[in-house]
């Protein structure tokens, strides 16, 4: 007997997980469990024997009796009809389809904008990558038909079959600035800017003169502040040499002190001493002439 059970709708996003519940009898005993897509088995059990582990995704899993299938990691290539198949004891068997889908949300778009210098026309290009499924890039300009749509394109990537889109507008910018914003799946860029207006007439000339005022006030201050730094430095050098120059000063002065305490104390030895040794010599040379005289006298 085949008992088959309304078809279940799964979906799921690049790089997450799903949980899939398949029916089952809770009152009966089960036989075996397939979970496959097409032919080609998943994952699932038989009750009296184990399947061989490489006969299962990898990215999946199932515990015994339990009909719940994981999967994990999902990509595009998951996408599709999966099949939920249990028979029982008694030879009942019951069916049911799983429909899984997967999405993948696009990057923030990313604006490229070239203005001409001949013409007032700016180019605007969208780009965004990595969503699915496929999506145009559309274009939202507020309060303004100053623009065109030139071109558009949805480009699949063979190895993540994931979608990169992009989209180029031209702008007419004779009426001054105009605000745009991309838009692909749910993913906005924001409003931005486009046809800048100029700065009136002699405006730039009133920049300039700021900007050279700022130089010149900026190359003032780096000049001073090297010449103060100069000339500390220089006070530096001038009080180390002072300092040298008193040090040989006193260094002067004491020796020529010491030299004229000798010579002093010198003189005042000679002084002292001279007057005494000249009486005594005047005293000496009297009495040899006196005993001269005498000794003459007593020996004849």
């Amino acid at each position: 007997k085949l008992l088959t059970f309304t078809p279940t709708y799964i979906r799921g996003e690049v790089g997450g997980n799903v949980t899939i519940q398949c029916p089952s009898i809770k009152h009966k005993s089960i036989t075996f469990f397939y979970f496959q897509r097409g032919d080609i088995f998943i994952n699932g059990y038989f009750a009296a024997k184990p399947i061989p582990d490489n006969m299962r995704w990898e990215n999946t899993r199932v515990d015994n009796d339990s009909t719940t299938v994981h999967m994990y990691n999902l990509n595009i290539s998951h996408i599709g009809t999966y099949k939920c198949i249990i028979q029982y004891t008694d030879r009942t068997e019951t069916f049911e389809n799983v429909y899984l889908s997967v999405t993948a949300t696009y990057s923030k778009p990313e604006l490229t904008i070239v203005c001409s210098d001949d013409s007032p026309t700016c180019l605007a290009t969208c780009t965004s990558h990595g969503g699915y499924p496929r999506s145009n890039m559309d274009w939202r300009v507020p309060r303004s038909q100053m623009w065109r749509l030139v071109n558009k394109s949805e480009m699949e990537d063979r190895n993540t079959l994931m979608f990169n889109s992009s989209s180029t507008a031209s702008f007419n910018c004779s009426e001054g600035e105009l605000m745009f914003s991309c838009t692909v799946g749910n993913v906005t860029s924001g409003m931005y800017p486009i046809c800048k207006v100029p700065p009136p007439p002699g405006e730039h000339v009133v920049l300039a003169a700021i900007i050279v005022i700022g130089v010149s006030v900026l190359a003032i201050f780096v000049a001073s502040l090297l010449y103060w730094k100069h000339k500390r430095r220089q006070r530096g050098k001038d009080r180390n040499s002072h300092s040298v120059t008193l040090l040989h000063t006193c260094i002067s002065l004491k020796q020529n002190k010491d030299a004229s305490n000798d010579s002093t104390v010198m003189s005042r030895k000679l002084t002292a001493v001279s007057p005494l040794a000249f009486r005594s010599n005047s005293s000496k040379r009297e009495a040899g002439v006196e005993r001269k005289r005498t000794g003459g006298v007593s020996g004849r």
